[in-house]
């Protein structure tokens, strides 16, 4: 049913129907030969290398390198499947390959970072590109032909794009992933065998076992090996989801305590002398917070921007001059005095006084919504989501930033977050509902600052 995945009985039909003399020429590809060990060795430190950059990466360098190493993938896969038109045959020439739409979907994910297209490379590519590695159904040259380099290719970015998501960017699949999958993964099989039916052809290996050797010869005869792979397989992608999910739920290990255990009951307040005097040293620190959760969220005209805890408003005004319609909420009167009297009153955008846990706005009225170095002063972290939910749309972005703080600091440079209290805040966004929620590690330009990003569903 599922494995091998490969390209025998796909894109590119056997040996003898495609020889040509420099073929002919060239050494037959040997499962466990040198080629293979070569490719193998290419694989794990590519895998190390995608790890290592996504866990130092920014959303800003993720979402760069997300979109060139999509278009890659994209540009390697039309490669493939133009050289398997020609000659056409519609028993391999067809896209019909589970590879085929894993190198689709890894594409879509590197570019987009959708949950739903991260899940299925998970789940296709741990499982079911990666038996390429163990069992490749590769019958032809061995290097440096093209179909040896296209095999591998597509085979290869599938699992190497699971792996950089997962354990590079931290994305993490759900139950609800996992249910999808199974579905997209049934209706593929019920199309496919239909067509092999029609068309004699043998997709997905589900109509027959490739002619090399493969984990489905200890499966038995057609069609029980499809039962027999299923249940393996489902099985498989089910317990590669119960340990995410068991984190999730227990959220990570923080012996500081449950968020927010860097609040401040001791700081004076921001009203008054010390609110003005407050108000103006935030207007010149703020700055660089902004430029990077304008940047970050990918604020354009169509957006409707909530900072919550907006101080004197530099990160409002500066979602505004990119075109957006923008709300500054804040409990201080003083702070909201400030960002009135320096904004010019042709901005689209609106002051109101509230907290985090009492948002004065309308269900579902906002695209965006960030807190920036002020999540550490909410009094309820807890109501304080649940309302970022309510007010946000669905698809909406949520974004966090707090300066980097050491476990055990205490003053003015226990203001902000420790890694452990960083994570914290992002389980309790899955815990409120939120999706896709990460924890990245940026440099605003003064100190590095801990950034979280989810998305209402």
């Amino acid at each position: 049913m599922f494995l091998p995945v490969g390209v025998e009985g796909g894109h590119t039909p056997d040996a003898s129907s495609r020889q040509t003399c420099d073929i002919a020429a060239q050494h037959e590809f040997t499962a466990y030969g040198p080629s293979h060990w070569a490719v193998l060795a290419v694989f794990a430190a590519g895998a190390a290398l995608l790890v290592w950059l996504g866990r130092r990466q920014s959303e800003l360098q993720s979402r760069r390198f997300g979109r060139i190493a999509g278009a890659i993938t994209a540009v390697i896969y039309a490669g493939v499947l133009v050289y398997g038109l020609v000659p056409f045959d519609v028993r391999w020439s067809m896209p019909l390959q589970l590879t085929d739409l894993a190198t689709l979907v890894a594409a879509y994910a590197l570019w987009s970072q959708k949950h739903w297209a991260y899940a299925v490379t998970y789940y296709w590519g741990l499982v079911l590109s990666a038996q390429a590695l163990i069992s490749p159904a590769l019958t032809g040259p061995d290097f440096p032909h093209y179909r040896f380099l296209a095999f591998w290719a597509i085979h290869l970015v599938v699992v190497w794009t699971a792996i950089y998501l997962t354990w590079g960017r931290r994305m993490r699949p759900r139950w609800r992933s996992y249910r999808i999958v199974m579905t997209v993964t049934l209706v593929w099989v019920a199309i496919t065998m239909t067509f092999n039916t029609v068309a004699g052809s043998n997709y997905g290996f589900l109509n027959g076992k490739p002619s090399t050797a493969s984990l489905l010869d200890v499966m038995g005869p057609w069609p029980w090996y499809l039962v027999v792979a299923a249940v393996l397989v489902f099985t498989v992608w089910a317990a590669m989801t119960w340990p995410w999910e068991r984190l999730r739920q227990a959220g990570p290990m923080d012996t500081s305590g449950a968020l927010p255990v860097n609040h401040h009951a001791d700081h004076p307040g921001f009203s008054g002398v010390i609110g003005a005097l407050c108000g103006l040293a935030f207007l010149l620190m703020g700055r660089k917070n902004a430029r990077l959760a304008v940047e970050l969220a990918g604020v354009s005209e169509n957006d409707h921007v909530v900072d919550v805890g907006c101080g004197p408003g530099s990160a409002v005004r500066l979602a505004a001059r990119r075109g957006a319609r923008a709300t500054g909420v804040d409990p201080s009167s003083m702070f909201l005095r400030i960002a009135r009297a320096v904004t010019p009153r042709s901005a689209d955008v609106t002051w109101v006084e509230g907290t985090a846990e009492n948002i004065p706005l309308r269900n579902e009225s906002a695209t965006v919504l960030w807190s920036l170095a002020t999540v550490h002063h909410w009094q309820d972290v807890t109501a304080g989501l649940q309302e970022a939910h309510r007010v946000l749309a669905p698809g909406g972005r949520l974004l966090a930033i707090e300066r980097q703080t050491e476990p055990g600091a205490t003053g003015f440079a226990s203001h902000g977050w420790t890694r452990q209290q960083a994570e914290s805040f992002a389980a309790q966004c899955h815990t409120a509902g939120f999706s896709d929620a990460v924890v990245e590690s940026d440099d605003a330009g003064r100190r590095p600052v801990w950034v979280v990003r989810a998305r209402r569903p």
